[in-house]
């Protein structure tokens, strides 16, 4: 890619050779000293040997155990022909084995690309396809999973009988060298390889530990998927720091109520999570009346921050430093940073902050100019944590990674991440939304045009466009509006079955719109673009109330669930949909957790998450009972 900067300070970019970009970029960060994520982790395993490093369930690592079983693993990947610059899939949840895995991976000089189990099989082709990885990681819980999608699958944890046969780093990892893909999802239906180096992380990860001052004493309970980058921090981080990472038991790691067992018995210092997350653990505590006063660190990010949540956590972890961060996949996993004050009296939103060291954080015009104070423009971040780009997507990464105008580097780029912002007089960033139709949903970034592609391929659907709901939590719902090919006469129940159905074979959870409606066209603005304003206000519509009182059966139950997962009322009337409650994917998880405890009933997940009224889900109830033989039980019971 070459670059230049227009006389009248625009920028100019014009796409070449990646191979180049990316060299040019390795002048400016030359005068860092020489970091990688796994070197970081192996440096403190050597100094803290006998200290505890990583803990699930029963299941407890010293450094020193950590080390060996890193090292011998790497051993097992160069014998297997891993060579520097190489991507190789890891099929993963959260856990032990993820990090053991991911360390081997980079400490053998290539990157690990993580694939969540939990995705759709046609989605995980999609990242396999899009990866051009040289093999497959994985381990035997997840077999029938790895075999289809590559048959000669490896499992390291085999390689503990070789362990010590290599106690090197990888000699020929640079901080520039490649050390993970994420993707991210993509406007065309297909998702997008997130390339990222070792410098950007490191430089993040050594500073959020020096403010936030982080160091044995402490300890992590890390509740992210690894396919989400807030993993990389709570996992290397903290290692990196000498602390212990601590992770939920195998099955129960969207159990809320093991949450806070593990941060009470653990002694848990520090939290990261996205603020939905944090929202059910606040209930939980309230519920279980527990004060955390160890904790001390709250890290909330992801998604918009309540503005009473701040406070709420307080209440329940007093003396907690709760901060704010932001960023984006294509730049460090965390860039702006803003620590909220006890006498903070946010009205309307929290600050986003200002930019982490060696980042930056810019405001630009549509011209790519500097926007004034208090002026709307373009979120761009900057400096040492900027990704590669898009992995096989040229025209895309030259269009969102531009040269970067403002700096002295040479060779330095700024991503254009398409939020919108300001600066206000105090030199804090306030984020303001999204300049395209890209939102997030339970911290995970959704492009609706990806929701739409996939609706289109539906018979019957002509047209389709996805837009974002505000429900009763700060966290956006997702609702969809679909015409048809064939005019009206479809069965319209029938085409929305089709429509949830494409979509649980192509997307994550968290990307099912809460809503899928048929309507004869889609509405209009004056100047011929689609009304996602109208379309908002049509989602908000709600039928007449299907009022049945049932406090004493399947409707109570539920409704008593929901009232304590959400911390909402919800009575046995109440006819809003799960996610128009603020429920997300992990709430629906506690849902299904806590009626079966209280049902004595063996619900599903997946079940529940299709069943979005109390009704719907007290049906699903009465007939579980009805299947194992229990008899009603009372809404006491929950």
């Amino acid at each position: 890619m070459t670059a230049s900067v227009k006389a009248d300070g625009t920028l100019r970019v014009a796409w070449r050779d990646w191979n180049a970009n990316i060299a040019a970029s390795d002048a400016w960060a030359s005068d860092l000293a020489m970091r990688t994520l796994h070197g970081d982790v192996l440096r403190a395993a050597g100094q803290r040997r006998f200290a505890t490093a990583l803990r699930q369930g029963q299941r407890v690592l010293s450094y020193g155990e950590l080390f060996d079983a890193v090292t011998a693993r790497t051993a097992r990947l160069v014998a297997l022909g891993v060579h520097e610059g190489d991507r190789v899939l890891l099929l993963a949840s959260r856990g032990i084995d993820f990090v053991l895995d991911a360390l081997a991976i980079m400490n053998a000089g290539a990157a690990y690309v993580p694939i969540d189990p939990s995705l759709p099989p046609s989605r995980i082709a999609k990242f396999v396809q899009a990866a051009s990885a040289i093999g497959l990681v994985s381990r035997q819980r997840f077999a029938r999973l790895a075999a289809t999608i590559e048959p000669s699958w490896w499992d390291l944890s085999l390689s503990a009988e070789t362990r010590g046969e290599i106690s090197r780093a990888g000699t020929t990892t640079s901080e520039r060298s490649l050390a993970y893909m994420i993707f991210t999802s993509g406007t065309t239906g297909d998702p997008k390889a997130v390339c990222l180096d070792h410098v950007g992380r490191t430089s993040m990860i050594e500073d959020l530990n020096r403010r936030l001052g982080l160091g044995p004493d402490d300890a992590v309970l890390v509740v992210s998927s690894p396919s989400f980058d807030m993993s990389v921090y709570d996992t290397f981080g903290l290692l990196a720091a000498g602390a212990r990472v601590v992770f939920p038991d195998e099955g129960r790691e969207n159990d809320v109520e093991h949450w806070v067992d593990i941060l009470v018995e653990q002694g848990v210092t520090v939290w990261h999570s996205v603020p939905s997350a944090m929202s059910l653990v606040l209930a939980a505590l309230k519920r279980r009346h527990i004060s955390l006063e160890v904790m001390r660190v709250v890290l909330l990010g992801g998604d918009w921050i309540p503005v009473s949540q701040p406070a709420a956590v307080r209440r329940r972890m007093p003396t907690a430093r709760v901060i704010s961060l932001g960023g984006a996949t294509e730049a460090s996993v965390d860039s702006v940073i803003f620590e909220t004050r006890v006498d903070d009296d946010f009205t309307v939103s929290i600050p986003y902050g200002r930019s982490l060291d060696r980042q930056t954080a810019y405001v630009v015009d549509p011209d790519g100019r500097l926007a004034e104070i208090g002026k709307t423009g373009e979120l761009a971040l900057g400096g040492v944590g900027v990704a590669w780009g898009y992995h096989g997507q040229p025209a895309v990464t030259a269009l969102r990674f531009v040269p970067d105008p403002f700096g002295d580097d040479e060779g330095a780029r700024l991503y254009l991440t398409g939020d919108a912002a300001r600066l206000d007089a105090s030199g804090d960033l306030q984020l303001l939304g999204r300049l395209d139709q890209q939102v997030k949903v339970g911290g995970i970034r959704v492009e609706m045009g990806e929701i739409d592609a996939h609706l289109r391929t539906v018979t019957d659907v002509a047209e389709a466009c996805t837009v974002a709901v505000s429900g009763g939590a700060a966290t956006a719902t997702l609702a969809s509006f679909v015409t048809l090919a064939g005019g009206q006469g479809a069965d319209h129940d029938a085409v929305v079955r089709d429509c949830r159905r494409r979509l649980h074979e192509a997307l994550h959870a968290s990307m099912i719109p809460a809503q899928i409606k048929v309507v004869p066209a889609l509405p209009l603005s004056p100047n011929g673009k689609i009304d996602r304003t109208r379309l908002q206000s049509w989602a908000l519509e709600r039928p007449p109330l299907d009022v049945t009182p049932d406090p004493s059966g399947e409707r109570g139950l539920v409704a008593a669930v929901w009232s304590d997962v959400l911390d909402v009322v919800v009575t046995v009337d109440t006819s809003a949909a799960f996610s128009d409650l603020g429920g997300t994917s992990l709430a629906a998880a506690q849902v299904v957790i806590r009626l079966n405890a209280a049902a004595s009933t063996d619900l599903r997940l997946r079940d529940v998450m299709r069943a979005r009224t109390v009704g719907e889900v007290a049906t699903l109830v009465a007939a579980a009972r009805s299947r194992v033989g229990n008899p009603a039980s009372s809404a006491q019971d929950s």
